[in-house]
């Protein structure tokens, strides 16, 4: 899975936001800053290219930063919007739980 998918997207989702707005990059793609937004909104990321989709959140320290993303990775056809949207609330809380709360 390439970096700048559901994992980078929780994991950028949980850091303080570049003072300039310019966009991050990890390893050799871009950020979808989207994507973060989103994982903003909900707790959790979802991105899915080809066959595969991956959820994520984020594992954050006492301070509020991120430590780890759990991630979830599925065949496209093995999975639904309403089955994502579960398993993305899974993960959220098990983030959650690891993180101390």
């Amino acid at each position: 899975m390439p970096m700048f998918g559901a994992t980078a997207a929780a994991w950028f989702a949980n850091v303080a936001q570049d003072p300039r707005g310019q966009t991050s990059f990890v390893g050799s793609g871009e950020v979808d800053l989207g994507l973060v937004e989103a994982a903003k909104g909900i707790g959790y990321s979802v991105w899915a290219d080809g066959d595969i989709a991956s959820i994520g959140a984020a594992v954050l320290d006492d301070g509020g930063a991120p430590l780890a993303v759990l991630v979830v990775i599925v065949p496209i056809f093995r999975t639904t919007s309403t089955a994502t949207a579960t398993t993305g609330e899974l993960i959220r809380s098990a983030a959650h739980e690891l993180s101390g709360g």
